[in-house]
């Protein structure tokens, strides 16, 4: 029986590759073009996830690896890398690092006929579909590597705002925070950005939403223990259960993490994000926050006090009460999906809407005149 070098064992190793690197799971995109690359980062520090992928879209034919490199360096403010003379030194991705020579150095390689295989470094050439690789490894005999790319997942894709933007500002202090509201419904703009100012040490992101939506008379916000019910900003709303529910997050490091909801304490700087989706198998919201866009000071109108409007009773099989509203108030009443069902006008303080022929679920009264919006939900049942 033939003996197997230990050289070629290591090399079988090196080659071998059972998870292919998959564009489709790639979440974090730079660049522009019809042509697609992948960059593959693997840090082997022995945590749960250290191996991610960037993609990189471009059209031009004499682009390299580097230029890729550089490109996802400046997109992403949490990938950095030091190195010079086509050599890669360093390489640093949220708590990973690879330093080179502290204790290994960073391999580059190709992914090519379902293996890995060594390559002439950065100034290699990207073609359509490459899937270029970086490896912090020590090396073996022959100057052969002992690991390679694998376990990948795809690089988180970063929140990027710029907060200077904010018009819409609510609240005094010499503190800031941010709510950030994503409807995701595939509207031009779907995903908004508010500001606002405090000193308080004790306040809530609870304290922070019912602020804001009390200020601006074009968003409605419920809150029931700590739990975000409905939305409403606008013509957009994101109802509870219907058919999704918020999932909440704070921004660190430009990357949402999941926090346990509104009543989080509210902290100098920090950002708050809500987003209407659905969860994947493993419970995790398939969509967080992003490009979000100033909340408008344009069509804002004041709410001359109509908080105290009462509309009962709620959950109703028949008749709502709206109690407390100012005669000429324009009623419009919309289904969960954005229909609208009944449109009528107060012509008295304390008016009444018949809904006894309304299918059973969750509907928004809008109320409206020339000096106030106000908005709230009631369920026929």
């Amino acid at each position: 029986m033939k003996k197997i070098s230990f050289l070629v064992l290591l090399f079988a190793l090196f080659v071998s590759y059972a998870q292919n690197p998959s564009f489709a799971n790639i979440k974090f995109w730079t660049g522009s073009g019809e042509k697609v690359a992948m960059m593959v980062v693997d840090f082997n520090d022995g945590t749960t996830n250290d191996s991610y992928a960037w993609g990189y879209r471009f059209d031009a034919e004499n682009l390299t690896a580097f230029d890729m490199l550089e490109a996802i360096a400046q997109a992403d403010p949490n990938f950095n890398y030091e190195g010079s003379g086509g050599f890669i030194s360093d390489i640093e991705y949220l708590s990973h690092s690879g330093i080179g020579g502290s204790p290994n150095w960073w391999l580059t390689s190709t992914f090519e006929n379902s293996a890995w295989e060594m390559n002439s470094g950065v100034s290699e050439n990207l073609t359509d579909s490459l899937v270029f690789g970086y490896s912090y490894t020590e090396w073996g005999d022959e100057s052969h590597p002992l690991e390679h790319p694998d376990s990948i997942i795809g690089a988180k894709k970063p929140f990027i705002t710029n907060t200077e933007e904010v018009v819409y500002w609510v609240g005094s202090g010499s503190k800031k925070a941010y709510l950030v509201i994503d409807f995701n419904d595939d509207a031009t703009d779907e995903c908004y950005i508010w500001g606002y100012k405090f000193d308080a040490d004790t306040l809530t992101f609870a304290n922070m939403m019912n602020d804001i939506s009390n200020d601006d008379s074009q968003l409605s916000i419920s809150i029931t223990g700590g739990f975000i019910g409905d939305i409403i900003y606008k013509t957009q709303s994101g109802l509870n259960g219907d058919p999704y529910y918020w999932s909440t997050f704070t921004l660190t490091n430009h990357l949402w993490e999941m926090n346990m909801g509104a009543s989080d304490p509210l902290e100098a700087n920090s950002i708050f994000g809500l987003s209407y989706t659905d969860w994947d198998e493993s419970y995790n919201p398939i969509n967080e926050p992003e490009n979000a866009v100033p909340a408008s000071l344009n069509t804002k109108i004041a709410k001359n006090n109509n908080t105290q409007i009462l509309i009962f009773p709620n959950p109703t099989s028949d008749i709502i009460f709206i109690k407390d509203i100012e005669v000429g108030t324009q009623l419009s009443i919309y289904a969960s999906n954005g229909t609208l069902v009944h449109r009528s006008v107060a012509h008295d303080e304390n008016t009444q809407v018949n809904v006894s022929n309304f299918s059973n679920g969750t509907y928004i009264l809008k109320m409206k005149n020339g000096i106030s919006n106000h908005h709230q939900i009631f369920i026929k049942q």
